[in-house]
């Protein structure tokens, strides 16, 4: 879907660090929640974990084709990041748990296979639809697909965790999200790597936008030079001389090929005669 970026920075008149930052909200979602939805995938249901991926990820691109504003723009980014957060390895271990572990390695490829064709695929698409019905058509595709999806995914078979989710006396135990995200921010590694990622990705559309100025700058500094010039040779005559000049010269070689023309005539007739 960033291939449409361009579009939507001219259309709303963004700046390269704006659309920056909306790009680093995804990263953003993605680094705080993988742990937390990965961890309740384990301990819960996949099957609904992969639901609620799908849906804040579906909604989440919708808003970003329905909204103008920056910051509605980067939460719906940043909801992008929260449902892609853990969607690919919890999509993996439903995949192992249907499948017999023969046929785990050939699963997994046709699966990353389909991502990257996916990926692709969508590029190009949202390109097209960007360029004949605007940015704005591509995000409403792809959050249309998503909740499509999302709905048909109610449909899934439940998978049963194969890792205990028992206590000794037989209980399930009851994972809060509250623990869950406890568990993510004590990581400060992750976080860490989450913000120095986003600030170098904010950084680089920085130094982006600046070379983009410099050479505007000077571009315009350029065509100063040359209507300076321009002033110059108009002032001395010497543009109006050179003119001039150039005009005679093609009257003169006019009047030569002419004076030419009638020699060969005359030598032409007299070979007649």
């Amino acid at each position: 879907i960033t291939a449409v970026f361009p579009a939507m920075q001219k259309d709303l008149g963004l700046s390269d660090s704006q659309v920056g930052v909306a790009g680093s909200a995804v990263l953003l979602g993605m680094t705080v929640f993988v742990l937390p939805f990965s961890f309740l995938a384990d301990k819960g249901s996949k099957k609904h974990a992969v639901n609620l991926m799908s849906a804040v990820w579906g909604v989440g691109c919708t808003l970003c084709g329905l909204v103008s504003h920056l910051f509605l723009i980067v939460l719906g980014r940043f909801m992008v990041g929260i449902g892609n957060a853990s969607y690919a390895p919890v999509s993996v271990s439903m995949l192992t748990s249907w499948t017999r572990r023969s046929r785990w390695g050939s699963v997994i490829g046709a699966y990353n296979s389909a991502m990257s064709v996916g990926l692709a695929l969508g590029t190009t698409i949202a390109g097209v639809l960007a360029q004949h019905y605007g940015w704005r058509s591509a995000f409403l595709a792809v959050g249309g697909l998503t909740l499509l999806f999302t709905a048909l995914s109610l449909f899934l078979p439940n998978v049963k965790n194969h890792v205990s989710a028992a206590s000794a006396d037989g209980k399930r135990e009851h994972v809060k999200v509250r623990e869950a995200f406890a568990f993510t921010l004590q990581n400060k590694t992750l976080i860490l790597l989450g913000i120095g990622v986003g600030i170098a990705r904010r950084t680089r559309h920085v130094d982006r936008d600046q070379a983009r100025r410099t050479l505007a700058v000077r571009r315009h500094l350029a065509r100063q030079v040359d209507a300076h010039h321009l002033e110059r040779l108009l002032e001395r005559g010497e543009l109006g001389r050179a003119g001039r000049e150039r005009g005679r010269a093609r009257r003169g070689g006019g009047a030569a090929g002419e004076q030419q023309a009638g020699v060969v005539g005359r030598g032409v007739g007299v070979d007649r005669h």
